[in-house]
């Protein structure tokens, strides 16, 4: 009698347990999928592991630093210095920490809530106003997002200012450089496409990140809608060495779109950092069948979680199988030759 109940208790549990891991794990997927609702990727993104390989993939290429981006800026004269050697080591450090800064990424974040509560109706005010009053607290040293901001409406009704209506009037009382009172029609939907086929898409990056806050659901799309161009397009190495990389490679890693970027790692003779992408895939997506075999097989050689990347989850596993010899090859003969 304890064995035909035993028998039943087991696969109950296993069927709970199973349910259990099956709607976890869709609550983490809609979380990380970056067309869904319930999109939230900031824990994920702040993982020190993520944060480390999406750093290492971003690159550092010191000729984009020293070319000037402004050709209408003044220019300065050189300053010539005599230094030992340990002020030119000091000065060294000095540089690539201020290169280290440019490349610090914008934070990754959901979408903010919508605010706005009513805090009193008052119906009977309504005959009395023409246009809406809003009431800013203008003190010094509160975040923008802490500032009380209220608007009174023509009906009389009070209540808490939205978000975009906060920020227009911060930015009247305390402007910050390069954001505008009004979104700029380069953002908006129906003109964002041409902008991106006529200016530079860093350029429509960095004014994104001055006009928005990084949790600004307009932030959020431009981003989108630049990174999917690009993916569309193959051209990664324009935001390759900026600091929008490791954003672009964490949005095609939780949508799961890498064979573009794959491919463009291993056509430029990057295997390194091919491999990385892989295993932030495998970070993030923990219960793919890639991350699996990664697990699985105990795979480390770059060259053995690319080939579980191709063999598992690619869809152009032809051309990543080609440019991932054609790779290859070269290295071994050279080996070769040193031995």
């Amino acid at each position: 009698m304890s064995i035909f109940r035993q028998s039943h208790v087991i696969p109950s549990v296993f069927i709970i347990a199973t349910r259990f891991l099956s709607s976890s794990t869709s609550v983490a997927n809609s979380e990380l999928d970056p067309n869904s609702d319930n999109y939230d990727p900031a824990c994920v993104f702040l993982q020190k592991d993520v944060q480390r390989l999406l750093y290492r993939v971003t690159g550092l290429d010191l000729t984009r630093f020293t070319n000037p981006t402004q050709k209408t800026r003044m220019l300065e004269l050189p300053v010539h210095r005599l230094l030992t050697e340990g002020e030119w080591e000091v000065e060294q450090q000095r540089s690539y920490l201020r290169v280290m800064r440019k490349l610090k990424m914008p934070p990754v974040m959901a979408k903010r809530k919508p605010v706005g509560n009513v805090i009193s109706p008052d119906h009977h005010l309504g005959k009395l106003l023409e246009h809406k009053l809003l009431f800013t607290d203008v003190s010094y040293g509160i975040v923008e997002r802490d500032r009380t901001v209220l608007v009174r409406e023509k009906t009389g009704e009070l209540r808490h200012s939205t978000w975009d209506e906060k920020f227009r009037a911060s930015q009247i009382y305390f402007p910050h450089f390069g954001r505008e009172v009004f979104v700029p029609r380069m953002f908006h939907p129906d003109f964002l496409q041409a902008s991106l086929a006529h200016v530079s898409l860093l350029y429509v990056l960095n004014r994104a990140s001055v006009q928005f806050e990084p949790d600004d659901p307009d932030f959020i799309r431009v981003n989108h809608t630049v990174y999917d161009h690009i993916d569309k397009l193959g051209t990664y190495d324009e935001l390759w060495s900026t600091r929008f990389f490791g954003g672009l490679v964490f949005y095609l890693v939780c949508a799961k779109r890498l064979d573009g970027i794959i491919l463009d790692r291993l056509i430029r003779r990057q295997l390194p950092d091919a491999a990385d992408i892989v295993k932030l895939l495998s970070i993030i997506h923990p219960l793919c069948e890639c991350a699996i075999d990664v697990l699985v097989q105990k795979a480390e050689s770059d060259q053995h979680l690319i080939e579980i990347y191709i063999k598992t989850t690619a869809t152009v596993k032809a051309k990543l199988s080609r440019a991932l010899e054609g790779l290859i090859e070269p290295i071994a003969v050279e080996e070769a030759v040193v031995q």
